[in-house]
């Protein structure tokens, strides 16, 4: 894990997606990382690919399926293929940001 945990600061990702010889084995989140024992094998820590999104799944979608399994991050698939991962993060920065834009202004208020 610590060597994991390495790979994760030099890339500046909150999640790493594991495989091996070719096949996903699953990935650790920001919580797996900060978790695991320097000694501990990342097998160990892995979480299951799932709940999954995909590209069109919505910002309030992806944050309820983050509440509703406690995870720190969600993989982004499409089809059999993976192509990233988002954030906890990254989505409450996303929903923080809809709310602000939506909110009127002072200068609209005095209007």
């Amino acid at each position: 894990m610590a060597a994991a945990r390495k790979i994760a600061e030099l890339k500046s990702a909150d999640a790493l997606i594991v495989e091996d010889k070719g096949s996903l084995m699953g990935f650790l989140d920001s919580e797996s990382l900060r978790q695991g024992r320097d000694d501990q094998r990342v097998v160990e820590c892995l979480k299951p690919l799932r709940p999954c999104v995909s590209p069109n799944t919505t910002v309030e979608q992806a944050r309820e399926l983050l509440l509703e399994y406690g995870a720190s991050s969600l993989p982004v698939t499409v089809g059999p293929f993976l192509i990233g991962s988002v954030s906890r993060s990254a989505i409450e920065r996303s929903v923080r940001a809809r709310i602000a834009a939506a909110e009127p202004t002072s200068a609209h208020m005095a209007a």
